[in-house]
């Protein structure tokens, strides 16, 4: 029978009750066998967060971790979130890998379902093969979703179930119900923050470096967990100096802490140019991200330290600390408001046998601008 609140569509038929007989058969042919030992398996999102722009529609795709060691033989996975933030525009929105466009004996096309706040689909391997061959890949469906909300809003996860308590959804290679082992996790939409260019890209001749400053705003109503500032398609000859790290290659600020709603953030960008030759403005994209675990510099040893030769407090508000770097070293700059708590700045910077001169101005190098402090206290340390 069909569940009342969905529409439901696939390739022959509306459901798969077929499901707890067929796999009996199976075993039949080719013994029942379990899984080496118990696991715990989540029915989890490809990302965590999502940021989106306003009004778009957006691939939400749908993931088991980890994948069975035999495999998945059927699955049903049921995407829910508040009707007034999204929605699904049909079934023909709803895709599954193709090992699992089935409907069990019925054929091709695997179930699916849609209604407001909610989308579902459920599939099995190809029954028509001699050799029923189990779906290998942690993929399992992929949703397009449409945004409409006005701030941020939740995504989850359920089993999609339409034949009542007795149906075995998540079925392993072997035919292990997985069903009382699945966890179920949840995901975050943001819309994406507004950038604004502050100051220009231009040569700093203190440093050496090219730098500009972006203004990043949180326009939507609740505050961003933390932020991401993603900087694509740099020239070869240019390096992001200042990069908090990479994501598939393209570096990045991080601003790790979060931003309110309605409020905004300046981050200086500081880019490496082997000929010291102005390039064009760069691309700039920003995305909201969960914090990462704050590097948290400790006491340490008096030999894990090197001496700072010169700090001088700029005009801008932000504080220059220069220091001799051995080429056999790298060091980082650790920074406290009272000497006993100490934060470690980002990135780390790698000695090239001369003086360095290290600015600390503010985001994402340090939390704040150092003029906004009443107090800052800078040591140098030597990394293993």
């Amino acid at each position: 029978m069909r569940n009342p609140d969905f529409h439901q569509g696939s390739g022959n038929a509306p459901g798969h009750r077929f499901l707890r007989t067929t796999v009996l058969l199976f075993f039949g042919i080719s013994g029942a066998q379990t899984l080496p030992a118990q696991t715990n398996f989540a029915l989890r999102f490809d990302r965590p967060v999502y940021t989106v722009a306003r009004g778009t529609t957006f691939p939400v795709s749908v993931l088991i971790d980890p994948l069975p060691v035999d495999g998945v033989f059927s699955f049903g996975a049921r995407l829910e979130f508040n009707p007034a933030d999204a929605r699904i525009a049909g079934t023909g929105s709803i895709s599954t890998p193709l090992p699992l466009n089935f409907n069990g004996v019925r054929g091709s096309g695997a179930v699916k379902a849609s209604a407001t706040g909610v989308g579902a689909v459920k599939g099995t391997v190809d029954f028509s093969t001699p050799l029923i061959v189990p779906h290998t890949s942690p993929a399992l469906a992929t949703f397009l979703v449409t945004d409409q909300g006005p701030g941020s809003y939740l995504l989850q996860l359920r089993l999609f179930n339409t034949l009542g308590p007795s149906e075995d959804i998540f079925v392993s290679g072997l035919g292990t119900n997985l069903d009382p082992l699945i966890t179920f996790s949840t995901a975050v939409v943001y819309h994406r923050p507004r950038i604004e260019v502050l100051v220009a890209l231009h040569l700093n001749l203190q440093t050496g470096l090219f730098e500009e400053t972006l203004r990043v705003w949180n326009d939507d109503l609740e505050p961003a967990p933390s932020l991401r500032l993603l900087f694509p398609g740099l020239p070869a000859n240019v390096t992001l100096y200042n990069a908090s790290g990479t994501n598939a290659g393209i570096p990045f600020l991080h601003y790790n802490q979060p931003l309110a709603g309605g409020e905004s953030v300046d981050l200086r960008a500081e880019f490496l140019v082997a000929d010291r030759r102005l390039f064009p403005q760069p691309a700039t994209q920003a995305e909201v991200t969960f914090p990462q675990p704050e590097s948290i510099g400790t006491n340490g040893t008096p030999s894990s330290f090197s001496p700072i030769t010169r700090g001088v407090p700029l005009a801008d508000g932000s504080f220059l600390v220069e220091f001799a770097a051995s080429p056999t070293h790298t060091y980082a700059i650790q920074y406290s408001e009272d000497l006993q708590h100490w934060r470690q700045a980002l990135p780390s910077i790698r000695g090239q046998g001369n003086r360095i001169q290290w600015i600390d101005n503010g985001p994402p190098k340090t939390t704040a601008l150092p003029q906004t402090q009443h107090h800052r206290f800078y040591r140098l340390v030597i990394l293993p």
